[in-house]
C-alpha cells in the first residue's frame, strides 16, 4: 500500500521562503514530492517582470526541494505574472504552473483533491495600503476576486454538497476577523473579499480553515467542528 502524502501549510513569506529552510523545517528533510507545502498567499516570489536575480533563486530553491510547492495569491502578488501562467489539470481541479519549475497556484473557487483530503481554495484580500501603490506596477485590482471567480466558487461547493475537508484562503470570513487582529480600526475590517467569504462559510461544511494575511499565529474554535487557524511563523500539518 502506497503512503498517503502530507499536507503542510505556510503563511505569508513576501518572497522570503527560508521558514521552509532544514533549519527551521526538519520535517521538511524526510518529505518527497507526494507530500504538499502549501504557502497561503503574499507568496511574493512574483512580482518584478522580469524576474530579479533572487526571485529566480528562491523559486529554483524551492524547486529543488523534496517536496512539492503550491500557493495560493495573497493581496501582494504581480497577477500579471501568476494570471500568465500555464493551466494544467491537477489534484481534480485546474492549477496555474510556473513555466519554469514545478511551482503550483492554486486557483480561486476550486475543490481540489489533494492526498485523500478535500480542500477549497480562494485567494485575494483587500490591500490596506493600496492608496500608497501604483495600480498595475506595485497593486492589482486582481487581488480581489471577480464575479466568474465567485461563480466558479458557489458552481464547484454545489457539486460537493457544500462539504470538503479544509478551507484555504489567504483571509479569513467577515465575522472572524475580531479574533484575529489587535487593532479594531484595522482597514481589514473592511474588505469585501472577507464578506464573501462569511457567505460561504454560512453555508459550508469543514473540519478546519486555514489562511494567513493577519501576520499571527492564532486559533479560533467556534465549535468542535469549525476551527479557524491563522498561520504565520508556524508551519502546521493538516493531520488526517
Amino acid at each position: 500500500m502506497n503512503k498517503q502524502g502530507r499536507i503542510f501549510v505556510v503563511g505569508d513569506i513576501h518572497g522570503n521562503p527560508k521558514i521552509v529552510s532544514t533549519k527551521k523545517f526538519p520535517e521538511g528533510k524526510e518529505l518527497t514530492k507526494q507530500d504538499v507545502v502549501i504557502f497561503l498567499g503574499d507568496f511574493g516570489l512574483y512580482w518584478s517582470n522580469p524576474p530579479s536575480g533572487n526571485e529566480v533563486y528562491w523559486r529554483e530553491w524551492l524547486n529543488n526541494k523534496p517536496f512539492t510547492v503550491a500557493f495560493l495569491d495573497g493581496n501582494h502578488e504581480n497577477f500579471n505574472m501568476i494570471n500568465s501562467f500555464e493551466e494544467i489539470p491537477k489534484w481534480g481541479g485546474t492549477v496555474g504552473k510556473d513555466p519554469h519549475f514545478d511551482i503550483f497556484h492554486l486557483k480561486r473557487g476550486h475543490v481540489y483533491n489533494i492526498n485523500q483530503k478535500s480542500i477549497f481554495t480562494l485567494g485575494g484580500a483587500l490591500s490596506i495600503d493600496k492608496a500608497y501603490r501604483t495600480e498595475n506596477k506595485s497593486w492589482w485590482a486582481e487581488e480581489q476576486h471577480s464575479k466568474e471567480e465567485e461563480t466558479r466558487a458557489l458552481d464547484n461547493l454545489d457539486k460537493v454538497n457544500w462539504e470538503v475537508d479544509h478551507v484555504l484562503t489567504h483571509t479569513c470570513p467577515d465575522d472572524i476577523v475580531q479574533w484575529f487582529l489587535d487593532s479594531p480600526n484595522s482597514s481589514k475590517f473592511n474588505d469585501p473579499v472577507s464578506r464573501f467569504l462569511s457567505f460561504i462559510d454560512n453555508r459550508l461544511s469543514f473540519k478546519l480553515w486555514s489562511f494567513g494575511h493577519m501576520h499571527n499565529d492564532r486559533v479560533y474554535e467556534r465549535s468542535p467542528d469549525e476551527i479557524y487557524q491563522c498561520h504565520y511563523k508556524i508551519i502546521r500539518e493538516l493531520e488526517n
